[in-house]
């Protein structure tokens, strides 16, 4: 997934620069992309079982 591979790379990239606000920044993105997915992955889920 697109979204998936965004937060990965934004990591990545994160752990290769020095401390400070950017690096914070990029990470900070990286998990708000995780909690997005894991939100929608949960909605997905919940109106899977909720139409049966």
């Amino acid at each position: 997934m697109r979204l998936e591979r965004y937060a990965d790379n934004a990591r990545e990239t994160a752990r290769r620069m020095p401390p400070g606000k950017e690096r914070d920044a990029l990470m900070k993105k990286a998990v708000q992309v995780d909690n997005v997915l894991a939100v929608t992955e949960w909605l997905a889920t919940r109106n899977d079982t909720s139409s049966k």
